[in-house]
């Protein structure tokens, strides 16, 4: 689940484009015009025919920019290998947030980001 929040103090009116492969599907609940300090949230599914890495991108347009979401999967990951929750805290609108969770898989099939 993306949780996207509007921390403005105006309301933004967004509009969600899905993933482009059949691999990804996203599904959302659309209310119109997003007031403010409340959320968005748009639910992914990944289905996968094939180990490999598989990419694609949602993009979200608003009047005040535009954001583009990197989705990235890789059907054999060991989901016990994954945090439950990552916790970017307070971040400023233009400002880069990072985190590293290093990931493993036990079948051998390269790919890169």
């Amino acid at each position: 689940t993306l949780r996207l929040v509007n921390t403005g103090g105006d309301p933004v009116r967004m509009h969600i484009n899905p993933p482009s492969t059949p691999f990804f599907k996203m599904s959302v609940t659309k209310r119109g015009r997003l007031m403010a300090g409340m959320a968005e949230e748009v639910k992914l599914t990944f289905n996968a025919k094939d180990l490999r890495h598989y990419k694609d991108q949602i993009r979200i347009h608003t009047e005040f920019g535009h954001l583009l979401v990197p989705l990235h999967a890789y059907p054999a990951i060991d989901p016990t290998q994954l945090p439950t929750r990552v916790d970017f805290g307070s971040v400023p609108l233009g400002s880069v947030a990072r985190r590293e969770l290093p990931l493993g898989c036990g079948v051998n099939v390269e790919f890169e980001y």
